[in-house]
């Protein structure tokens, strides 16, 4: 089993909550997932992303509220046009880059993480939410793993979700030598 990692929020930088995702993955199911991933990219954006992004790109430059309202403008595309243009996009950004233009670079980990630290809510968490990532959000908590272990004493079983809340990432032993 492989786990790749990612975390969001913990430079204190305006996050409503620190975010840690990470995504388990089969070690015989991982070329799989990349072939499904790179066949994507291909029809997506008409190339890979390794490409045009040479950096990790930080979500919160991507996901601000200018995007999110440009994005809700009244234009219509045609389908068979999205991948030329998206390519058409990725490229003038490389560009831009390789002239020192641009320093922007994202990761599917940092989008992920980013995402679910202002989009994604539980009745116990009361940070601030970014309602125009709630969608995406939403469609992470669809995606997640479900499942059960059984416990060591054998009186049942622990249900286990790929998305958890926890108000305190100490361990117990962290936590108890600071009570009172």
């Amino acid at each position: 089993m492989l786990l790749f990692i990612d975390e969001s929020g913990f430079d204190h930088s305006g996050t409503p909550c620190e975010v840690l995702a990470g995504v388990a993955i089969a070690e015989d199911s991982l070329w799989n997932l990349v072939r499904a991933v790179r066949g994507t990219e291909r029809e997506l954006f008409g190339d890979y992303l390794r490409t045009f992004l040479i950096e990790e790109r930080k979500a919160k430059r991507m996901l601000k509220m200018k995007r999110f309202r440009s994005a809700n403008r009244n234009v219509s595309i045609a389908p068979d046009e999205l991948a030329p243009l998206a390519h058409s996009t990725l490229v003038k950004g490389k560009l831009a880059r390789e002239q020192g233009l641009d320093h922007d670079g994202t990761t599917q980990r940092e989008l992920v993480a980013y995402i679910l630290g202002w989009g994604w809510r539980l009745q116990q968490m009361p940070q601030a939410v970014r309602t125009e990532l709630q969608p995406y959000a939403s469609k992470l908590h669809d995606m997640q793993f479900h499942g059960e272990k059984p416990k060591a004493d054998g009186t049942g079983v622990w249900q286990l979700h790929g998305i958890t809340y926890l108000d305190d990432l100490r361990s117990q032993a962290d936590k108890e030598a600071v009570a009172p």
